[in-house]
């Protein structure tokens, strides 16, 4: 059966007062893609350099990867290594990426972005 899809929403513009989108428009079907394997130092660099976002927690399937709030000696492992080293479930040999979603300050805004792709084979 053929049917129209319906519209995808864009995420909610009333609170620019509060949040900052990175960037200005995205729907829950647009992500970014990092591909390089990354100690979450590196990544964290990366994403100021690039978007001028501080990063508060990277989190993937429910797993806090990095929180900034806490004692941090995984900063310089890379992101798939503590994400094997924190999950009951492995990465398989075959597993090329993880989709993360970052949580973090634009200035004194909330940072809101889409996931992202992070391809780290």
């Amino acid at each position: 059966m053929f049917y129209k899809p319906i519209d995808i929403k864009k995420e909610d513009i009333d609170n620019r007062d509060k949040i900052k989108f990175i960037p200005d428009e995205f729907t829950c079907w647009d992500f970014i893609e990092i591909k390089e394997s990354l100690t979450i130092q590196k990544f964290i660099i990366y994403i100021k350099e690039k978007y001028n976002v501080d990063i508060n927690s990277i989190n993937s399937c429910n797993l806090n990867i990095y929180d900034s709030n806490k004692e941090n000696n995984k900063i310089i492992k890379k992101i798939e290594d503590v994400y094997n080293e924190i999950s009951t479930i492995k990465l398989f040999d075959n597993k090329k990426f993880l989709v993360l979603e970052i949580f973090g300050k634009y200035n004194n805004l909330e940072a809101k972005m889409p996931k992202i792709k992070y391809i780290f084979k």
